[in-house]
């Protein structure tokens, strides 16, 4: 389909009390007694907001909930039209307008801007530059809000939307400016944020659109997820809990639920239906409040700010889980681990380490009280949180743990668990054909972590979403070499025959790209044209080989700077360890079996190759979630097809097209490529059908053009 663009001139529209009523008196609505607010039972709410638009003169349908300080609160559909089109009362939702949670990491992500942005056919142009042939990606121009339950507001001009300063499809909701004098002086008062549960038969009552209040009652305090059938009416992957309201129909999208008691806000409602009670949902600010304090991590508003201070809180548990698609057992939430230092005693004797693990974390729900770690069988003897002993229960595949209060979002605080673990590997649902943790074969002890083999050995937030910097510190006997991620640093000599070597990594990476690697190595050095420290570890009989073998890497680092942008890590190097059919990007030091020594340097390269470009793709842009994990394999098989062409010449990497298409034509491949099924993470659903789209794609737009975008997606 050929896109078009359809601009609409738009005038101005006064909004007369018929308005409100009539969406309902045209449906044929059964109507209730409405509860007035004047009833002493009833709190004194009018914070009701409906959006009206130009040239649009049919009665609101989308509302919201004025919070104060400025700040208007609504559903998020309006906000996802093309362009400035605005032809029905429900509009279908477009997915090419989703715009991701803000991740608080300080750095602008793509799609974090697109609010600012408008379509100008060939080119992105801000709002400010725009001409009248752009599309906005937020059409806000000429947009108001009238508060049909405050005095005199009916009969009055709308008050313009300033600017949509927030919005989060996920969650459903969207955040705009507007004057706050204007909308005061209508005698509207704020309604406060509930972030308190709900519970079962908890009494609300919604504003409705003539300027009622509705009690209605919340049958259940169990979030559900929607209906797969209603997500996939409404055009996109909506995961937003919701509760059904047991009250009349038709209800306002976005219209308020206050607490019948307090007044306080504690959702909106959503997507009403106009036929069936049943359809109507209720999204719980307990559920999508927290975006709000994630999101002014970056909008840094003062207004926000303003409004979440006088936020109503209860103490809450982040989940065992980040609610992975493909892994849903996998992650916590509640959390972000900053940095992670581990102190690692290994007895070798026994097959044993003695850990201690310091996580520096941040509360990422506001009033955290207790949450998650993964930690797979690890016997947990002691945990403190910043000096102080604190509650845990250990259970087979999570450490639940309990601070000595509910902490506000953003607090930062360090958690030490003392433990031990076995050096044993551990079976993996999502990696059937081999095991995973931290091996031990005679002197030699390696860890091959991905999926989640990490928290076999050590306590953590085993989801690829979290990222940290760490510290090793490894005590191994002095007549072996200890190595991890990362540059290391001065070792500690003991008295006992043992020594400890430390550790940095200053980048942060995932806990399956963490590796620790202990053994009698020979190490053998290197460096780029550029100085770039290169550090090999082989066995003591084998440094010939493997200068031999890995001296591709002087030149392919440069080649895949031209190709992705600037090496992201401050050294590289190799790791051999005794595993027959595994390799592993595990950061700065990719994990290799001893085979890879036994073979001519263009038999090995392919796979040094795929490794490498991991360092750009997997280990430094991480998918957020395993269900995007083509999005590593399918890159990184590419990049063995690049780096064929350039060191051996284009038939090399024809050849190597031609395994990887023979693969898939004798092969049953069914599952997608994006979310596949999770015990076909690793196949070639990931790697050589990702290769090849890339691989269509380049032919597809040609060269210029994607190499440009190859470096705009890794940058």
């Amino acid at each position: 389909m050929r896109r078009i663009t359809v601009i609409i001139l738009i005038t101005a529209v006064l909004i007369g009390p018929e308005i409100f009523h009539a969406r309902a008196q045209q449906t044929g609505a059964r109507q209730a007694a409405p509860l007035q607010s004047a009833n002493s039972s009833v709190p004194d709410v009018n914070a009701l907001a409906a959006i009206v638009f130009p040239g649009v003169k049919s009665a609101p349908s989308h509302f919201g909930v004025y919070l104060g300080h400025g700040l208007v609160l609504t559903n998020w559909h309006p906000w996802t039209l093309d362009g400035r089109v605005y032809t029905e009362a429900d509009p279908p939702i477009s997915p090419s307008r989703s715009v991701p949670v803000y991740d608080a990491d300080g750095n602008t992500d793509p799609g974090e801007d697109l609010l600012t942005l408008t379509d100008c056919g060939d080119q992105w142009l801000p709002l400010a530059d725009a001409g009248t042939d752009c599309a906005p990606f937020a059409r806000v121009d000429g947009a108001g809000f009238v508060f049909p339950m405050a005095e005199n507001a009916v009969n009055s001009d709308p008050v313009p939307v300033e600017a949509l300063i927030y919005a989060n499809r996920t969650h459903d909701i969207a955040l705009f400016a507007v004057d706050a004098g204007t909308v005061e002086a209508l005698g509207v008062q704020p309604a406060h944020l509930s972030l308190a549960p709900t519970g079962a038969d908890h009494a609300v009552v919604i504003a409705y659109q003539g300027g009622d209040l509705i009690p209605a009652t919340l049958p259940t305090g169990t979030p559900a997820l929607l209906p797969r059938e209603d997500g996939d009416r409404l055009g996109g992957p909506w995961r937003v809990p919701s509760l059904v309201l047991t009250t009349f129909d038709p209800l306002p999208h976005g219209g308020p639920v206050f607490d019948a008691e307090s007044g306080d806000l504690i959702g909106l409602t959503w997507r009403a239906g106009d036929d069936d009670p049943a359809s109507t949902w209720m999204t719980p600010a307990a559920v999508w409040g927290h975006a709000l304090f994630a999101a002014n991590d970056e909008i840094n508003s003062a207004a926000l700010s303003a409004v979440l201070a006088e936020t109503v809180a209860a103490p809450v548990d982040g989940a065992p889980t980040v609610g992975d698609p493909l892994a849903p057992s996998l992650g916590n939430s509640g959390i972000d681990v900053l940095h992670t230092t581990l102190d690692l005693d290994f007895d070798l004797d026994s097959g044993t380490l003695h850990g201690v693990a310091a996580l520096d974390m941040r509360a990422t729900l506001h009033r955290l009280y207790t949450f998650t770690l993964d930690a797979n069988g690890l016997e947990i003897e002691r945990v403190t949180i910043n000096n102080q002993d604190a509650p845990f229960a250990a259970k087979p595949l999570k450490l639940l743990i309990q601070l000595p209060e509910a902490v506000d979002y953003g607090t930062e605080f360090q958690i030490i668990i003392t433990y031990h673990a076995d050096l044993e590997p551990v079976q993996s649902p999502f990696m059937p054909y081999v095991r995973i943790g931290l091996y031990q074969s005679g002197e030699w002890v390696f860890a091959l972590n991905q999926p989640d083999g990490a928290s076999a050995w050590f306590p953590c937030n085993d989801h690829p979403g979290d990222r940290s910097t760490y510290d090793f510190r490894l005590r191994v006997p002095a007549d072996l070499t200890a190595a991890a991620n990362g540059t290391p640093l001065a070792d500690t000599v003991h008295d006992d025959g043992t020594f400890t070597a430390h550790w940095r990594l200053d980048q942060p990476i995932a806990t399956y790209l963490v590796v620790v690697a202990v053994g009698p190595y020979a190490l053998v050095e290197d460096q780029t044209a550029n100085g770039l420290p290169l550090r090999h570890y082989v066995y003591p009989d084998a440094a010939d080989a493997g200068r031999a073998v890995f001296s591709y890497t002087d030149d392919t680092i440069p080649l895949f700077e031209d190709l992705f942008g600037p090496y992201p890590f401050d050294s590289y190097g190799h790791i051999i360890a005794p595993v027959s059919a595994a390799a592993l990007e595990t950061a700065t030091l990719s994990l290799m079996p001893a085979s890879l020594l036994d073979g001519s340097e263009e038999d090995s390269f392919p796979l040094m190759a795929h490794e490498l470009s991991h360092q750009w793709f997997g280990d430094t842009v991480t998918p957020g979630t395993w269900a995007d994990i083509w999005l590593n394999e399918g890159f990184a098989t590419h990049a063995e097809w690049l780096a064929l062409e350039e060191r051996y010449g284009p038939q090399s990497a024809f050849a190597a097209r031609t395994v990887s298409e023979e693969i898939l034509t004798r092969g049953v491949w069914p599952d997608p490529m994006v979310d596949p099924a999770p015990t076909a993470m690793f196949t070639a659903i990931s790697y050589d059908k990702g290769g090849w789209l890339l691989h269509m794609l380049r032919r597809e737009i040609g060269d210029e053009v994607f190499f440009t975008l190859l470096h705009t997606y890794f940058a």
